[in-house]
């Protein structure tokens, strides 16, 4: 996902990375961006801090707040350490101030998108998944409400299982269609 109120710009980084094969949603205000994260998961986030309508440090920490690791890179250009900092503290993976090479923005996306794999194939090998009154023992395949073990279909397991795996989290159907 890019947002970026600089179309040209947008379109730049778009031009450059489509060339990897990614495939992007673009947005050029904070208003967009809200809307299209509430539904959706993406595989990287390109956030420009100023927005015309707000502020993408607020979309970022809201994401961290809700549970979300969609990976963040702040794309901007305010350029001072103090500004750097708040960045990385309201939970972006990267800052890149403005100007800067596309050259350079593609090796960091791709070393946030590798970051980010190893961080999922760690949440992956977790076995035992725990919300409230629910257990799902995920090498087993055996589900518990309480002590009392809860027989599902497949369907239905994969679908508990992103569920608890995205606990406090809108999930729109597109999202739980691939999941399950």
């Amino acid at each position: 996902m890019i947002v970026e109120d600089d179309k040209a710009l947008a379109e730049g980084i778009v031009l450059v990375l489509q060339q990897d094969g990614f495939v992007f949603r673009c947005c050029h205000s904070a208003k967009e961006a809200r809307k299209m994260l509430e539904t959706e998961f993406f595989d990287l986030v390109l956030l420009n801090i100023n927005l015309p309508d707000g502020s993408g440090l607020d979309i970022c920490r809201r994401l961290r707040k809700e549970g979300r690791n969609d990976p963040v890179i702040f794309l901007t250009a305010l350029d001072t350490e103090l500004h750097e900092v708040t960045g990385f503290q309201a939970g972006a993976d990267d800052y890149i101030t403005k100007p800067f090479s596309l050259a350079v923005l593609r090796e960091r996306v791709m070393a946030a998108l590798r970051r980010a794999e190893r961080y999922q194939s760690a949440e992956d090998s977790v076995t035992l998944l725990k919300e409230g009154p629910f257990t799902a023992d995920l090498e087993k395949q055996s589900f518990y409400r309480g002590d009392e073990e809860v027989l599902l279909s497949k369907t239905e397991q994969k679908l508990l299982i992103t569920l608890m795996r995205n606990k406090n989290m809108v999930l729109g159907r597109e999202t739980l269609m691939e999941k399950v």
